[in-house]
């Protein structure tokens, strides 16, 4: 079910995600299992309520990046990948996620092809 596969770093004040697969929807468990209860009242109340569609709407669309403040934004609301005074910040972060990928071995750009017949049975690496 989570088909939505990214990268995370943090430093004590940054957060980086890269999102290997932005142009899909976002989704995990949560939002897949069952049309009852919790996330059901989420989606029936965002056609009516503009905060529960912003909610919705940020849930499922993830940009390419997104870098996070976290000393003048704990809650990461405001998403900084696009901000010139973040520039350097983004690129360190950047330099610093191919570093750890390649001592990894992760060469992964997206979700896994559930068709491929060399697909490893068993393994899932995006379910987390």
């Amino acid at each position: 079910m989570n088909r939505s596969p990214a990268r995370m770093l943090r430093t004590d004040r940054f957060k980086y995600i890269l999102n290997l697969n932005p142009d899909s929807l976002y989704t995990t468990h949560m939002d897949r299992v069952g049309e009852e209860g919790y996330w059901s009242s989420w989606r029936e109340k965002s056609f009516r309520d503009e905060h529960a569609a912003a909610v919705l709407w940020r849930y499922h669309n993830h940009p390419a990046e997104e870098l996070y403040d976290l000393a003048v934004d704990p809650d990461e609301q405001v998403n900084r990948a696009a901000d010139p005074q973040y520039a350097d910040t983004l690129e360190e972060m950047r330099r610093l996620m191919a570093e750890w990928r390649q001592e990894q071995g992760d060469r992964e750009t997206g979700p896994e092809d559930l068709n491929d017949p060399n697909r490893r049975v068993g393994v899932s690496p995006y379910v987390f």
